[in-house]
Parts: structure tokens; C-alpha cells; sequence
């Protein structure tokens, strides 16, 4: 019903672990065709289910949606609260007021005299009861003052006095009525057995509160009447009874299905079975009845029946009957279905944890032994569910067929292997589905096909691969031969057997299988196969893509993504969750290939979208501004990297909390940002707090706490303060050793990094003795020929270099590169390692005095590093300078002076020209001119070939770990970071935060987590540390011009470039969750073209779109095509202030609302008249002037702010 009424074209999942992703999928998709609100009741149910609330609840809501949860304080309340954080807005329900309590009594009793009197105003007593604040209560005392009038009124003659001798009869009953929820129960159940005597209203109040859906009159009257002292039960007193059961059960017009009667509150039907049914054996007793009558003979069988008869033989607790029930293939093929699946698999679970229950009671019941003494029964081993299975085959085997011929042995099988597949349980679906195969032999026909398809695919998920790629092929064999090699079942054989290969690490036959599921997908599109839609072939589309990654084909991969995505952007629009979630992961695959702009046009799109969809404040948000964050410290932009960072960080306070442990994730990697530009003690508190907040969050012995442990060790040891990054080291290698023992690989990461610290101490023996213990161990874990025994292979040689022991460490360095050459040449994904390498070795044969040697290996990493990072990269400037500095030992001062020149050009752009690298390089070049004695020719790019390099022998060889510098050009920090995975707008679990660890050295990124022990509290008050949060450490970030200028192309100026064009605000379109703002709706509601094909707007097209077309048409003069000024400029390049403070008072269609909220949550006041905008880091002397500058700048995150 969901799916036609929220045009959902999803599919309801297949398997019921997967049926948590389908309430928010479903969100997702349906608030894009309107507004909707879910309300759910009783989420303290979710403890009994063991449900957690990323199990079923969205990280992030759609605008257009809301989700109601109403429930009393329990466990799931709070850890719903910890999962979504401040999106939750928790409303505490009060007891109704004194006012309250009188409208809901003069509701209730309107009809009463005509409501010619107000009811409350003769019930203060009741009004003043103890529960009277609980809307049931006086519901109840309403119900049963109707009810006392109408019997009043039926035993004596209406006349107008008579009615108002009933009225203040009933007001003076209620002015004694019981002051508790209980007690006014307890008065009614008085009543009741008072006039129709207790056996009656107990045999019929229990009957109704042991039923699962209810029961009809004539049901409850036939039961009546079995009872033996209720046989001669005259109809007319049931029906008198069960207008006294109509205040206390649900309209049957309000129940879906036969007219039933069931009680609607739990309360009323918790106080039924206190009173009558208060022994256990009672109960049971009660709910056998009921499912006797739903199973006699002359009952036909329906979902219904059977649901009631399963449910009072399991309530019953009578295992022999409910075990023979769900062994019945006909009650099975009744509840397998959408409606009771659910109810099926319950019942599978209580049927096995009832009889284990029975059996240990059993157990510890004592009989007479062989010596006459009182022993223990033997234990009888409990039933498994396989047991189970086996009983239902075994029963299906001599099993009738059905009349209509649909239920076969064979079809009663698939159907349980069906649910045991969908239920999660592949072992026993394994086992049913082995029989039918066996049975069908080497027969070709479609149910043979079937049968070994669901086979293979439950084999699969076992992990047994061999003997699933086997039964897979087979099917696909039989298929082709029946029905043809282009269908939807060979499409999703094959697609199975390509996870299968996946699986088994054979990348080359799984991208083989990948690329034929497709084209077998596409010819049954062409041939009009149902199946074959369009969101099948993007699962294939994007599964062959995700191979190729595997197999290092970049461009195949890159061709994947973008027919997936014509394909998507085909079938839902532009602005979809789908086609941003898509867009995500071809940001991440650019990225990984270095493709920087695709990766940031993609991050920039799905930013755009997720700003529309799910608001400025959002999980989704703070991902896509961290990623885009990665990328830029990627590229070597850590200034734009860092602004970037403190958004997301910004954005992840505000939706979780300053103290939520994925804030201590935000932080580190600001921290690691700021490292990286020499910012050590604006580093240092952020790294501090993230510390301590996951120590407060996780426990001091987390694994995530080694990691902030080892992060302020780094943080320590690069500002000198050898002392204090011991004892955390130490601490970290301590917690990780505890946790995976001495012997795993984990434990090297810390050993490696206690290595460098002693070799930076001079404390050589301790150096070596880490060193080599990393490396066995790795050697041991991985093998000798792992990238990361060269990294520590590397390390240890630079220790042998630095003593002076060039011998001894060139043979670790050629080993070491040797191993990063084998894992190239294999195909793998190397990156710029192999640069640091060849760096590392050049260096060493500089130090050797063998030149040559070192300028060819100098050459070689310069090439590889413009490959693999491009060719205006710091790292290429550093490894330009170590080459210029060669050649000025060998006395090339021609070389050296291009060499120096490119490197910096390099410098100037990234970094600047007040950096202290851009500093050190023009030192060299002035060094160089005074060597040569004349000017240097200036040429940016330089003149020599640096890819025309012989390539480097198997011999020699270069390494990854710590980039060794020289001198003072040479300074370059070699950082990574792991990829982010992107989000999904319709998943429940949190958007993935940034990586926390740093790499080390150029070694394994940083310990994966790994618990810790208590960090040093004593480290932040010795050095006078203190607590800051990201918004005052936003206030202390420096600025430039370079910076500025940058912030032109940062994520908030390319969201306003890519995205949607912002449609007039129209005054009849509001949100009713927002209804003081007159707002257009979301962009996600209009129809456009793809962002693809839109040609990209400057940032004066984008004011002109917020501003609308008639506020600035009229005036032609003062704008260019490109939203230049032609009016008086200043020397900073903007324009008279008088003039834009008269541009925004003549914008009548711009939000002014929306505009004062964004200001004043992206613009803080620095003091003496100073004014910053945290998005660009502009910063400006007066207001007025810092409002024209964000409309102008953020017309598109403006006008999204407003919805």
C-alpha cells in the first residue's frame, strides 16, 4: 500500500536482516513526492527485539519528512537519543491540566442533558483524582458514567424530570469513583459481575484479552456456551454484556477485516487477565481454548485462523502442538507471505527457546535413581532448528497434494527453503534445497534451474565457494540450454558467480563475469524483460565498476560510474537520493585516481543535493564537507583543507553534540590538518579534546584511544617534546598489545613509531630493537614480501644512514624498494610511495658522494611523483629541491637553477610566498646566482626532461616510509589519509566520519583501532593547555589573500556553481513544519535538466538567480555579464560600500529572513569593528558590508538555509 501511495518503486528487501534499511529507503523516497509524517508507537518494544536504532532509523531525515516516536523512558529512548544526537528533540508528556481535565469531561459527556450543563463543572472531585492528569482516566470515568446513565435510564420512564433525576444521580456516583487507573477498573468489573455474575464476564473479558487479533460476537458466544456453566447462556445477556464491552474496545468500523472484539488500550486488557486469569496455568489455559475453536474442522482455514491458532498454542505453551503446526506445509503456505513472514520466523524462535526451556526444567526435576535415592533426570540434548527442518520434510513427503494441484511435496520444499533463506538461516536452507537438487538429478527443467540458482546463492553466503560456484554453474548451464544465454536469471547466475569470484579473490574472472552480466542485462532490457529495469542494470553497472577498481582499471571503472549515472539521472530526475548516493561513489573513484576536479564536481553535486534534502545541518553534510576536505589536503591545499574541516566539525557539533565521539573524529583530523601546515599549537588543544572526549565516551581501554594516544605522541615528537610523546607511545602499544596480543601486525604501527622517536633521540640500540621487531613480526603476519616490511626496511636503513653506517643501510633501502617495485609491477595501487623511495636512496647516494647515481634515482622520483600527484604538487617541489641541491654539488648550476625555479613556481602557488619552504627555495636560487655569477634564466616549467630518464634497474630500487629531507629545502611532510566511503541518503547507520589516524610515516596509514589505556591528564595542565571548542579555535584561523582567493573555488561558491538554479520564492508554497517563513519548496521539486549538462554559473549569475530576474534587470549599468562591478573599485577589488548596502535595500524578492538566520550562523564578531565569515575566512570591517558579501557569494546555501 506505501509503494502506490508514495509512488516507491523499491521493492520490500528479500531477506529479514535487511528489513531494517527499508523504513528509511522508504522515507528517502517517499518525501520526495510530498510532505509526510510517520508516527510510531511503543518504542520500548525495540529492547524485547533487540532492535538498535541504527538497525532502523536514518541518519539523517529528509526535509519533507518528520518521524514521531512516542514511548515511555526505557534503554532504546536513550540509545536512540546517543544515535542521532540533537536531531532528536525530546518532548516530556505532562499531565493534563485543570483546564485540560474539564474540556476532555465535557467532551466525553456533551451528549449528556443535552449538553445543556457543563459536565465538569459538577466533578471537581473527579478533575482532582490522582490520576485524573492521564487522558485514560477520564476516559474510563466518562465510559462508565454513560454507561450507569443508560442502565438508569432504561429502568425507568423518560420524562424531562427524569432525565435531570439521571443526570445528578451519575454526577453523584462519579464524585465517589476510585482515584486510580485500578481502582475505577476494578469498580467497573464490580459492576459487571454484580449484574451478569462473575463467570460470565470473566469467561468472556479473558477470551477476548487471550486473542491475538480480536473476536467476533457470534465467536465469543459459541465459546460461551461450551462452558458448562454458561450452556443455557441467553443471547439477550451476551448482547447486554457487550454493550457494557463497547466503552472498553475498539470501534469494529476502525478495525481492518472481520468485526472483532478487542480492547484498546493494554492497561484494560492487563487488568482483565489480573483479575481473572492471575495464575499462569489459567492463562494458558484461556489461550488453548481460543486456538482449539480457530482449529476445529468445520473453521475454514485463513490467515487469520491459523495466525490465532500458532499464537494460542505458543502463548499455551504447548510445544508438541505448535511444533506440528509449523511442520504442517499447509499452515506454512498460508503464513508465507508479507503480511505474517515476520510472525512465522517468531514463531520458529519461540517453538526451539520453549522446548530448550521445557527440557532444562525437566532436568533439574529429581527422580528415583538405580539405588533408590532422588537424582536428576538424564538431560535430553535440545532440538535444533535443523531438527525441525528435517521433521517438515519429512511430514511434507507424505503429504497430500492440494485440490487446485499448486502444493506439491517438492513446492512445499522451496517454500521453507525460501523462508529459511529469508529468515537468515543458510545452513538449513542449504539442506532443503540440497534434497530438491539431488532429487532433480541432472534434469534440465525450469524448477531445476530455480532450485540450484537459490542453492548456489545460500552456498555463497556461507562462504563455501567452491561448491557454490559449481551448483551455479549448473544452473546457468540448463538455463541457457532452456531458455536462451539473454535472459534475467543468466543475468543474476552470472552476477552470483561474479561475487563468488570476487570473493575468492580471482578480480580478473569476476570483472569478466561483471562486464557479461551487463550485456546480458541490456539485451533483456531490449528484449522487454520485466525484470531487467533500470535500477538493475545500475547494480550491475556499478558492480562491474567496483571490479574494475579491483583489477587497477581506472578508466573502465571511471565509463561504470557515469553510464550508471546517465542511467539514474534517466529514470528519477537530477535531484534524487539515489543519483547524490551514486555521485558520492564516483567522487571517491576520481579521487582515488587522482582525477581531482571530476572528484570535486561529484562531492560538489551531492553536497548541493544533500543541502536541499536533508538541510544545512546534517550528518550527510559534515561527510561530503570532510571528504571534499581530503581532497583538497590531497592536492596539497591544506588551507582550503582546513576550512574545510572546521565546516564539517562545525556542522558535526550541532547535529550530535560537542561531546559525541564522531566530534573527536572531526577534531583529530583538523588537528592533523594543521599539523601538516606547521600549526603545531593550534593542533595540540584540538588533539587534546578529542582525546579526552573519547576516553569520556569509549572507556580509557578502547582502541580508539590508542589511536588519539599515538596522534598526540606524533604531535609531541614534532614540536620537540621527546619526553612527553614517550609515555604515550608506550601507552598505546601497551592498550593494543592487550587487546590483539604481542604477534599482530597492529602492533608494529606503534613499534615503528617508538622507533622513530629513539632514532630522533639518538637512542640507537632501543631504535634498532623496534625496528627489527616490527619487522618480524610483519614478516611473519604478511610475509617477506609486504609493502609494509619495506616500510620498516626503509625506516631502519634511515636509522643506519643517519649514524653514519651508509654500508649498512644501503642494502636495506635497495631491499626495501624492491619490494614496492614487485607490488607495482603486480599492478598494484602504489601511488607516489615508489617517489619516496627513490627519493630516499638519491639521498643516500648523495651521501655516499656517488652524484650520478643519485641524480638518476632524483629524476626517477620526480617522475613518478608527477604522475601519481600531479605536476604542481609540494611533494614534486620538495624532491625538486633535493635535485637542485645535487646539482649544486656537482656544480650544474644550470640544472640546478631550473630544478629550483620549478620548484618555486610550485611553492608560490600552493603554498605562498611568506612560507618558510617558499622562503628556503628562493635562499637557493640566490645561492645559485652567486655561484654562477650572473642572473638565473627564470623559466617556471623549466627546460629539462626530467621523464627522459633511464628507468631504474631491478637492483635499484627505492623505499616508502620516512621521506628523509635535505638540508633546509627540503622539507615534506608525507601524509595519507584512507578513503572515506560515501553516504547514503536512505541508510540508517551514521554517515562515515573522517579517518582518525595519521600516517606515521609513509607506512601503514595508523593503527586501525585499538583500545587504550588513560591518557596523560597531566600532559595538558603542564603545558597550560585548555579545552577549546571548533568555534574559538575558528576565531584564531589565519588568513591571506592567497586563502581568500582560494575560498572562490571552496565547496560553498562550486555548491552555488552546480547547483539547482533557485526558483522565485512564491508565497503560497510553506512547509507546515516551518510556518513563519514563506519559503519556495526545495529545489528537489522542480524538474531541470542534469547538472551534467548545465553549463556552470558564475557567482554573479548565482546573485542574480537568489535576487530574481526583475530586482536587478532594470539596472543594466552597474552589472557585467559576469556580475563584475562598474561602479567605483577600491584597491581590494570590491566595490563602494555605499553602492552595495544600495544593491541588497533594492532586492525585494530576497529572503531577508533567511539571510539574518545564515548570517548569524556562519559570520562571528573578532572585536574592535572586526567581522569573519567561517566559510571563505573573510574578514571585513563593517556588517553591512560582510551581508553583501555572503548573498553575494552563498546565494544558493542562503535561500537553502531559508527552507
Amino acid at each position: 500500500r506505501a509503494q502506490g501511495t508514495f509512488n516507491v518503486y523499491v521493492d520490500a528487501p528479500s531477506r529479514l536482516e535487511d528489513a531494517g534499511s527499508a523504513f528509511p529507503r522508504f522515507l528517502a523516497h517517499a518525501s520526495l513526492f510530498g510532505k509526510i509524517v510517520v508516527i510510531i508507537d511503543g518504542l520500548d518494544k525495540a529492547e524485547l527485539h533487540e532492535l538498535r536504532p541504527e538497525d532502523w532509523l536514518p541518519s539523517a531525515l529528509p526535509l519533507a519528512a518528520r518521524v514521531v516516536v512516542a514511548s515511555s523512558g526505557c534503554r532504546a529512548v536513550t540509545a536512540t537519543r546517543d544515535f542521532i544526537g540533537k536531531q532528536m528533540e525530546v518532548v516530556h508528556v505532562l499531565p493534563l491540566t485543570e483546564t485540560e481535565r474539564c474540556e476532555v469531561i465535557d467532551l466525553r459527556l456533551k451528549a449528556i442533558a443535552g449538553g445543556r450543563v457543563p459536565a465538569s463543572a459538577s466533578l471537581q472531585t473527579l478533575t482532582q483524582s490522582e490520576d485524573a492528569g492521564s487522558p485514560l482516566f477520564l476516559a474510563l470515568a466518562c465510559g462508565e458514567m454513560n454507561a450507569r446513565m443508560r442502565i438508569q435510564s432504561q429502568q425507568r420512564e423518560i420524562s424531562g424530570n427524569g432525565d435531570g433525576e439521571t443526570y445528578a444521580a451519575s454526577l453523584q456516583q462519579a464524585s465517589v469513583f476510585p482515584e486510580t487507573i485500578a481502582g475505577l477498573l476494578g469498580s467497573v468489573f464490580n459492576r459487571w459481575e454484580k449484574r451478569f455474575g462473575t463467570t460470565l464476564v470473566a469467561e468472556a473479558t479473558t477470551l477476548i484479552a487471550c486473542s491475538k487479533t480480536g473476536l467476533a460476537p457470534d465467536e465469543v458466544f459459541y465459546m460461551l456456551t461450551q462452558t458448562p456453566a454458561l450452556v443455557n447462556l441467553p443471547v439477550t445477556e451476551w448482547e447486554a454484556l457487550q454493550n457494557e464491552l463497547e466503552t472498553h474496545v475498539w470501534p469494529t468500523e476502525r478495525l481492518p477485516g472481520v468485526p472483532a472484539l478487542a480492547f484498546f488500550h493494554h492497561t484494560v486488557k492487563h487488568a482483565v487477565l489480573r483479575r481473572f486469569a492471575d495464575a499462569a496455568a489459567t492463562r494458558r489455559q484461556k489461550h488453548l481454548r481460543v486456538a482449539c475453536f480457530f482449529a476445529r474442522r468445520d473453521v475454514d482455514p485463513s490467515h487469520r485462523s491459523v495466525a490465532e491458532v500458532l499464537w494460542g498454542t505458543r502463548e499455551g505453551k504447548d510445544w508438541h502442538a505448535l511444533r506440528a503446526l509449523l511442520t504442517d506445509p499447509h499452515v506454512h503456505a498460508l503464513m508465507w507471505n508479507q503480511d505474517t513472514q515476520v510472525d512465522l520466523a517468531t514463531h520458529w524462535d519461540a517453538l526451539l527457546r520453549g522446548e530448550q526451556r521445557a527440557a532444562t526444567a525437566l532436568h533439574q526435576k529429581l527422580a528415583p535413581g538405580p539405588n533408590g535415592d532422588l537424582v536428576p533426570t538424564k538431560p535430553r540434548p535440545p532440538r535444533r532448528r535443523l531438527d525441525l527442518v528435517k521433521e517438515f520434510v519429512s511430514v511434507a513427503d507424505v503429504t497430500e497434494v492440494t485440490a487446485d494441484g499448486i502444493l506439491t511435496p517438492d513446492v512445499t520444499k522451496e517454500l521453507l527453503a525460501d523462508f529459511l533463506a529469508w529468515a537468515g538461516f543458510q545452513s538449513e536452507a542449504c539442506f532443503v534445497l540440497r534434497l530438491l537438487s539431488h532429487e532433480k538429478g541432472d534434469e534440465a527443467d525450469v524448477a531445476a534451474v530455480s532450485i540450484n540458482y537459490k542453492l548456489g546463492r545460500a552456498l555463497g553466503r556461507q562462504g563455501l565457494r567452491l561448491e557454490c560456484e559449481k551448483t551455479l554453474r549448473k544452473a546457468l548451464e540448463a538455463e541457457q540450454a532452456l531458455v536462451g544465454a539473454e535472459t534475467p536469471m543468466v543475468a543474476e547466475i552470472v552476477t552470483e558467480l561474479c561475487k563468488v569470484k570476487m570473493e575468492s579473490g580471482d578480480a580478473e574472472q569476476a570483472g569478466q563475469l561483471a562486464a557479461h552480466a551487463v550485456s546480458v542485462w541490456e539485451a533483456a532490457e531490449a528484449a522487454g524483460y520485466e525484470e531487467a529495469d533500470v535500477a538493475t542494470m545500475v547494480q550491475a553497472l556499478t558492480r562491474l565498476a567496483e571490479a574494475c577498481e579491483v583489477l587497477d582499471r581506472p578508466q573502465a571503472a571511471e565509463a561504470a560510474y557515469e553510464r550508471a549515472l546517465e542511467r539514474l539521472e534517466h529514470m528519477l530526475g537530477p535531484d534524487h537520493p539515489e543519483v547524490a548516493e551514486h555521485l558520492g561513489k564516483m567522487g571517491g573513484a576520481y579521487a582515488a585516481h587522482g582525477e581531482w576536479e571530476k572528484a570535486e564536481f561529484c562531492y560538489c553535486r551531492a553536497l548541493a543535493f544533500a543541502h536541499a534534502f536533508t538541510g544545512p545541518m546534517s550528518l550527510h553534510i559534515s561527510h561530503f564537507y570532510n571528504v571534499l576536505a581530503e581532497l583538497h589536503r590531497a592536492r596539497g591545499d591544506v588551507g582550503q583543507a582546513q576550512a574545510l574541516y572546521q565546516r564539517a566539525a562545525q556542522v558535526i557539533e550541532g547535529v550530535l553534540g560537542v561531546n559525541h565521539p564522531a566530534v573527536a573524529t572531526y577534531l583529530s583530523a583538523l588537528a592533523e590538518t594543521l599539523r601538516a601546515q606547521g600549526r603545531l599549537e593550534d593542533s595540540l588543544p584540538l588533539l587534546v579534546r578529542a582525546l579526552a572526549i573519547d576516553e569520556s565516551a569509549r572507556g580509557v581501554a578502547h582502541a580508539i584511544v590508542a589511536v588519539r594516544l599515538h596522534n598526540l605522541a606524533a604531535l609531541f615528537q614534532d614540536m620537540d617534546r621527546l619526553e612527553d610523546a614517550e609515555p604515550l607511545y608506550q601507552r598505546a602499544l601497551a592498550i593494543d598489545i592487550a587487546l590483539l596480543g604481542p604477534e599482530h601486525q597492529n602492533v608494529t604501527t606503534y613499534l615503528n613509531s617508538l622507533g622513530d622517536l629513539y632514532k630522533k633521540r639518538q637512542m640507537w640500540d632501543k631504535a634498532v630493537e623496534h625496528y627489527t621487531r616490527a619487522i618480524a613480526i610483519d614478516e611473519r603476519a604478511l610475509g617477506p614480501k609486504h609493502p609494509n616490511v619495506a616500510i620498516y626496511l626503509n625506516n631502519l636503513a634511515g636509522l643506519h644512514k643517519q649514524r653514519g653506517q651508509l654500508t649498512a643501510a644501503e642494502p636495506l633501502y635497495l631491499r626495501a624498494l624492491a619490494i614496492h617495485e614487485t607490488k607495482a609491477l603486480g599492478g598494484g595501487d602504489h601511488g607516489d610511495d615508489l617517489a619516496i623511495y627513490h627519493n630516499n636512496i638519491a639521498l643516500l647516494y648523495k651521501a655516499q658522494g656517488k652524484l650520478v647515481e643519485a641524480e638518476a634515482y632524483y629524476k626517477r622520483a620526480i617522475a613518478v611523483g608527477e604522475k601519481s600527484l600531479g605536476a604542481t604538487h609540494p611533494k614534486v617541489a620538495t624532491r625538486l629541491s633535493n635535485l637542485g641541491a645535487l646539482l649544486v654539488d656537482g656544480e650544474d648550476f644550470e640544472g640546478a637553477a631550473i630544478a629550483f625555479q620549478r620548484a618555486l613556481a610550485i611553492r608560490t602557488e600552493s603554498l605562498g610566498d611568506a612560507h618558510e619552504d617558499t622562503k628556503s627555495t628562493k635562499e637557493w636560487i640566490a645561492h645559485v646566482v652567486a655561484k654562477r655569477g650572473g642572473d638565473v634564466e627564470t623559466s617556471p616549467r623549466g627546460k629539462m626532461a626530467l621523464n627522459d630518464v633511464p628507468a631504474a634497474s631491478p637492483n635499484q630500487v627505492a623505499s616508502k616510509p620516512i621521506a628523509e629531507h635535505t638540508q633546509s629545502p627540503d622539507v615534506a611532510q608525507e601524509m595519507e589519509s584512507p578513503r572515506v566511503a560515501p553516504p547514503r541518503f536512505d541508510k540508517m547507520t551514521p554517515v562515515s566520519a573522517p579517518s582518525s589516524s595519521r600516517a606515521v610515516s609513509p607506512s601503514t596509514a595508523a593503527p586501525s583501532a585499538s583500545p587504550s589505556a588513560s591518557p596523560s591528564a597531566s600532559t595538558a595542565s603542564r603545558n597550560g593547555t585548555t579545552f577549546r571548542t571548533t568555534e574559538s579555535m575558528s576565531s584564531q584561523v589565519h588568513t591571506s589573500s592567497e586563502a581568500v582567493d582560494a575560498a572562490m573555488t571552496s565547496v560553498d561558491a562550486i555548491v552555488n556553481k552546480y547547483g539547482p538554479p533557485v526558483p522565485e520564492p512564491d508565497p503560497r508554497h510553506r512547509s507546515p513544519f516551518q510556518p513563519r517563513t514563506e519559503t519556495p519548496p526545495p529545489a528537489i521539486f522542480e524538474t531541470g535538466a542534469s547538472h551534467a549538462a548545465t553549463p556552470r554559473r558564475g557567482t554573479g549569475q548565482g546573485w542574480k538567480t537568489a535576487l530574481g530576474e526583475e530586482a536587478v534587470g532594470a539596472d543594466t549599468t552597474r552589472h557585467g555579464s559576469g556580475g563584475e562591478a562598474s561602479g567605483p573599485v577600491h584597491s581590494s577589488g570590491g566595490r563602494d560600500v555605499d553602492d552595495w548596502d544600495e544593491e541588497v535595500s533594492s532586492a525585494p524578492g530576497f529572503a531577508e529572513l533567511a539571510l539574518d538566520a545564515f548570517l548569524s550562523a556562519h559570520v562571528e564578531y573578532l572585536g574592535g569593528r572586526q567581522y569573519r565569515c567561517v566559510l571563505d575566512g573573510k574578514v571585513l570591517s563593517k556588517f553591512s558590508i560582510m551581508r553583501v558579501h555572503v548573498a553575494r557569494k552563498f546565494p544558493g546555501l542562503v535561500h537553502q538555509w531559508g527552507l
